[in-house]
């Protein structure tokens, strides 16, 4: 019965986090049946996971004394209650306050089942590595079998997506475990890791995510500051330099890969030119393909995100200390269109003022709890907690990295592995946390 339920409870895991990663499925089969879909896998994870719900015997009720989990819910709870009363107080942001509402407190469901139910952060472990190797084997059959090929997608500025995933979401799982990969691999010492950090790098470029290439050209600073302040006993650094060295590799390759796409695939036959400023799909073909390859993106130097930063932190200084109601902190770009301010932490501000900046951040205290737990008891736990736990952290301390150059977002795709990593430190947190024995 034990290897029914967790086949059950790998397989609903699984499915959810595909479907947190291939949202865009939702334009073909509509949102009802992708949120259907999402609230199925939670529904099976939980009931394989719990073993019998209604004796109870997967739910942990200690997990309600930890602090970790309190402050979690009362960030949720703020939060969300300030920014409906800003979209009661400033009409025009109101609509905008209550699908935010409505979507946080679902997606807080995640937390919630993850917290009560007796998942094992070796389950997590195994699990995210799976579903990885199926998001990459769907990657590389649909890029290499011609029938499949009208599923890729190129925006205007020569991303690469595909009409599951869309340029500027399809890298956002390599990005969120990329250091997560690298940190298992060196306890691990798998090969299968490896692979993964290569492919992991091979996304990045092929999307062209400017956000995922500054977060890998940090890595290997943030991989020596874990060496330095966690000691391992065990791990050698060859074991952290490898998997890097690896990632990079991936990296480098992306632009053959592009390079195959726009000489085999665009030219001469149909395919999806996806512009995805304009929120146009057409058939056609690029004439200059030189415009289109992926390195020509990092070459091009954004002005444009400086000024937008400019004139949020005058909207912030304009609002203060209460802020202007969600989506209030837009700029106005060069062609004269509006957009949101792409950071998070400029556009909270802007929106919500200092309560909702605060209040925010304290969902995210958890990771902080842990990254003390681990220095305070760096000396007695094992570099295998030690390594499973970082790599946790890591998804969330990739998602705060991305944050400084994306706004405010609901998205399932940016905040589903999140919610997951953050129940797995909550119940790691419990731990040495006193209150909880």
């Amino acid at each position: 019965m034990g290897s029914v339920t967790t086949t059950l409870s790998t397989i609903a895991f699984s499915v959810m986090l595909l479907l947190f990663t291939f949202t865009d499925i939702s334009n073909t089969y509509g949102t009802s049946t992708y949120w259907l879909g999402v609230v199925l896998s939670i529904v099976l994870f939980a009931a394989a996971s719990a073993k019998s719900i209604f004796s109870g015997d997967g739910f942990d009720k200690r997990i309600f004394r930890t602090l970790s989990l309190k402050l979690f819910f009362l960030g949720i709870v703020a939060f969300i209650s300030w920014a409906v009363i800003s979209g009661f107080i400033y009409k025009d942001s109101q609509y905008t306050a209550i699908k935010y509402a409505l979507k946080y407190t679902a997606m807080s469901s995640i937390v919630m089942v993850f917290c009560f139910f007796n998942v094992k952060s070796e389950f997590l472990m195994k699990s995210m590595a799976k579903v990885f190797l199926i998001f990459l084997a769907i990657i590389l059959i649909i890029f290499n079998v011609d029938v499949f090929s009208k599923m890729i997608l190129i925006s205007g500025d020569g991303r690469v997506g595909l009409s599951i995933a869309y340029p500027g979401v399809i890298y956002k799982l390599a990005m969120f475990l990329s250091l997560f990969l690298v940190l298992i691999y060196a306890e691990a010492k798998s090969k299968i890791y490896l692979m993964l950090c290569l492919f992991s790098g091979f996304i990045i470029s092929v999307d062209g995510s400017r956000t995922a290439l500054l977060w890998i050209i940090i890595l290997p600073v943030l991989v020596a500051l874990i060496a330095r302040f966690y000691r391992f006993k065990s791990v050698k650094k060859m074991s952290l330099l490898l998997p890097l060295f690896v990632l990079f590799v991936g990296f480098l390759s992306g632009p053959i890969t592009k390079d195959y796409i726009f000489t085999n695939l665009v030219s001469g036959s149909s395919f999806y030119l996806n512009d995805v400023d304009k929120g146009i799909d057409k058939e056609g073909d690029v004439d200059n393909k030189e415009a289109y390859k992926v390195l020509e993106r990092y070459k091009d130097h954004d002005l444009t995100r400086l000024g937008m930063y400019k004139q949020g932190l005058e909207h912030v200084v304009d609002e203060f200390p209460f802020g202007g109601g969600l989506m209030s902190t837009s700029v106005e770009l060069p062609n004269g269109d509006k957009m949101v301010v792409h950071n998070l932490y400029i556009q909270l501000l802007g929106d919500l003022g200092v309560i909702g900046f605060f209040s925010y951040f304290l969902i995210f205290t958890p990771v902080f709890i842990s990254m003390y737990f681990l220095y305070l008891h760096r000396d007695s736990i094992t570099d295998e907690e030690k390594v499973n736990t970082l790599a946790v952290i890591s998804i969330i301390i990739c998602y705060l990295f991305k944050s400084l150059f994306h706004p405010l977002s609901s998205d399932i795709t940016d905040l589903g592995f999140v919610l997951v990593a953050l129940a797995v430190l909550i119940k790691w947190n419990a731990k040495y946390d006193t209150s909880y024995s």
